[in-house]
């Protein structure tokens, strides 16, 4: 009886001690790395000129986007305080690399003129667990503007 009541001990110890660590959404389980999936709020935009930084703001109260990525589609919404414009996008993406590419199937009012005109948005991206930093190029290389987001699921 003292052996099983030994050996229950120390199986129940071994049980206890052993590492629970939960993957990280952000990890992808296949390669480790960092993933885009999940939910993004922007904190810093920059628009350039010429492949230049021309100026840049941060978000605040007055200014929230947030970019919301499942394992196929890809969803974002703006609010401004200071119009009552409707701002969001939906459709799918693949992420080949640094290069993450949107295709939007449709938006709000305000954005539809522009999936109308180009439906496809190619994005260089730099990801790590917590950030995602975008770039938005044209079809000739051209820097447009980029967005800095921070996870918050």
């Amino acid at each position: 009886m003292k052996f099983f009541l030994t050996s229950l001990i120390i199986l129940t110890t071994f049980l206890a001690c052993k590492d629970n660590t939960t993957t990280n959404n952000a990890i992808t389980e296949d390669n480790k790395k960092p993933s885009v999936e999940g939910t993004w709020k922007l904190i810093m935009r920059y628009n350039y000129d010429n492949n230049k930084i021309v100026d840049s703001f941060t978000s605040d109260n007055s200014f929230q986007q947030v970019k919301i990525y499942t394992k196929e589609k890809v969803m974002w919404t703006r609010h401004l305080t200071a119009d009552s414009t409707d701002w969001f996008g939906y459709g799918s993406y693949k992420y080949d690399g640094n290069i993450l590419t949107e295709v939007l199937d449709y938006g709000s009012k305000t954005m539809q003129p522009a999936i109308n005109n180009n439906t496809q948005f190619k994005i260089e991206i730099e990801i790590t667990d917590d950030d995602l930093n975008s770039v938005f190029i044209d079809d000739d290389g051209n820097r447009l503007f980029s967005e800095k987001y921070k996870r918050i699921e």
